[in-house]
Formats: structure tokens, sequence, C-alpha cells
């Protein structure tokens, strides 16, 4: 619906775009278009329309058999599923609808991470992302159980328009849209307290 495919292709709209930012448009033409950093692998081409069919939740279990290090797995919107992956020996999980760009009758990840959250407990780490645009939201994900927030297309916007800064004025504003939406709930610290309101379906708009 909007326009977004991979791979990219240029059409008459882009073209109108381009020729609307013009510092961005002769910046990335002589540095060269941006790619995957982390996956520059000789060899190895990223593909995003590589089939996923194969992972099953086998493909995990020999995941966490050979990998070491912590293990999170991300796209969660399901209580049964965020079991089952408790119980596989993952780390955490990322409640996330990756931006709902693919499902829009999806469950509201918002709600999901209250559900999850309360189905787990407390000490099981939770990670979330999806329709985080400003620090009031940062509070709201962290009081219905987040133990970490995670920003995606406000920080893509920020470093498109202005770069490092843009990325640094945006951590700005975010930290102080937190601080007031703190101070206005009455809250003084973070301290990885997920009850901070008895009635949290309340301040979330519901």
């Amino acid at each position: 619906r909007h326009g977004f495919t991979m791979p990219f292709r240029i059409g008459p709209r882009q073209l109108f775009d381009f020729a609307m930012h013009p510092g961005w448009s002769f910046k990335t033409l002589f540095a060269g278009r941006p790619e995957m950093a982390n996956f520059k692998m000789e060899g190895y081409d990223f593909d995003r329309t590589e089939s996923r069919a194969r992972a099953t939740w086998d493909t995990l279990t020999r995941l966490r058999d050979l990998w070491p290090g912590k293990l999170v797995v991300k796209g969660v919107l399901d209580i049964e599923d965020a079991r089952a992956l408790r119980s596989a020996g993952v780390d955490a999980i990322q409640v996330s609808s990756h931006g709902a760009r693919q499902l829009e009758a999806s469950p509201a990840p918002i709600e999901m991470l209250s559900n999850i959250r309360s189905d787990l407990g407390p000490d099981f780490s939770l990670f979330y992302d999806s329709g985080i645009w400003s620090g009031e939201d940062v509070l709201k994900a962290l009081t219905l159980g987040a133990d970490f927030v995670f920003v995606g297309r406000i920080l893509q916007f920020a470093i498109a328009a202005a770069g490092e800064a843009g990325l640094e004025q945006m951590w700005d504003v975010l930290s102080q849209e937190l601080s007031i939406a703190m101070a206005q709930t009455g809250q003084t610290k973070l301290n990885g307290d997920h009850s901070l309101w008895q009635r949290k379906r309340d301040f979330v708009g519901h």
C-alpha cells in the first residue's frame, strides 16, 4: 500500500523525491547507495526475498546448542510462542510486529506486551518495539512490561534528515519527553517496576 518493495525500485515518485532533496541526492550519488553493513560478507549478498519457511522450533534448538552467547528472538506476539521460547532457552524475546507492514490485522504489540509480561512473570527479559514515536511511548512500553525499548522509524528519519547531528537531537528529544512524562505521572526513576500504575490500560488510552 505504501510502495515498500524489495528490491528497491526507482520510479517517477522516487525521482521526484530525489529532486526535492538535492543535498541528500548528491551526497548519495557520490558516496554510493546505503548498504546492509552487517551483511557485507564475501560471496554473500543479503536478500530479503529469501524464504524462511524452513525455520522451525528444531532450527531454534540447533541454534541454541551452537550459539554460546545471548540469544534474542524478535517478532513475538503470542503467549504460547513466548512460553515455548523461554522453554527453548532463549535469553530474551522482543515483542514486535516488524513495523506491521505485512499484516495490518495483527494484534497490537503494546497489548501483547502486557499479556506476555503477565504470563512470563517479572524475571524474564522482554524487549519491545513498534509504534514508538515519543518519550511518552517509551514510558508506556516500560510500564507495560518492557525491560528495553527499541525505536525504528524515528531513528531512520533522524539520520536521513541530519546524519549524526539528527541522531543526537532525536536522543535529546526522547530523553526530554521521557523525563516530562515521568514527572507528570509522579515517577522519579526507572527501576524496572512493571506495575507503576494500578490502572495501566487507562494510561495507554484503552
